[in-house]
């Protein structure tokens, strides 16, 4: 068994280790600011969903104004032209 050879066989290995080693930690680090990055991305979505969630429920709202006063409209109308059309009869 060649001791010198032994040596430099395990002192490459360990350098081949460490240079991949040193890829794999860069990679992670390059996962990690994607993955802050993307978790920034899904708050601001969030925030835009809510804040369309609100204006959904607001227009809701309006909507339903809106049918109550048509409504309120329709019987008044309807009123008015069972009686002649505001006019009294002669």
């Amino acid at each position: 068994m060649d001791v010198e050879r032994t040596i430099e066989f395990l002192l490459e290995q360990q350098a081949r280790f460490s240079a991949q080693q040193d890829r794999f930690s860069e990679k992670h680090d390059e996962l990690v600011e994607q993955q802050l990055l993307l978790t920034k991305q899904v708050g601001v979505i969030r925030d835009a969903i809510n804040a369309d969630r609100q204006v959904m429920r607001e227009l809701r709202d309006d909507i339903r104004q809106v049918n109550d006063n048509v409504g309120a409209l329709v019987k008044v109308v309807d009123e008015l032209v069972r009686r002649g059309n505001g006019h009294r009869p002669a």
